[in-house]
């Protein structure tokens, strides 16, 4: 997923994107989420990289960044930042996973992998593994 992640002396609730109005936002210039929050509600500080992104919050240069959530999270902890960001409990946006096959595998096989996934997320074990694994990188 894609977050709002913010600096934890200064959080807000994020809740859409009029919760950006009026506030300086960091975004990787390039990133494919970049189109989905142009407005002129608020201001956006453009950076070439993750980490520079980063350090802008850091410093109090923006209020909030959009990114990746395991890109992102992989980043602060590289860099020492975890216990000074955090992120929204809502996500900016979630994408879905999806598993291909190759056209060789048997159709036998295929029907066995995704019967065991079905039965993985109906008991929630992706669910629970993604959330100690996934959406929460700055607790590792």
């Amino acid at each position: 997923p894609t977050a709002v992640w913010m600096h934890k002396d200064s959080q807000f609730d994020y809740t859409g994107l009029k919760s950006f109005k009026g506030k300086r936002n960091g975004v990787v210039f390039g990133y494919p989420f970049f189109q989905d929050i142009q407005t002129s509600d608020f201001t956006i500080e453009k950076s070439d990289n993750d980490e520079s992104n980063v350090k802008l919050l850091a410093r109090g240069r923006v209020d909030a960044l959009v990114d990746n959530i395991v890109r992102n999270g992989t980043v602060i902890i590289n860099i020492g930042l975890s216990d000074q960001i955090t992120y929204a409990d809502k996500p900016f946006k979630v994408t879905k996973f999806h598993i291909a096959y190759n056209k060789n595998v048997p159709e036998k096989t295929i029907e066995k992998i995704d019967t065991a996934l079905e039965e993985l997320h109906k008991s929630k074990v992706i669910k629970r593994i993604l959330e100690k694994h996934v959406y929460n990188p700055l607790e590792q």
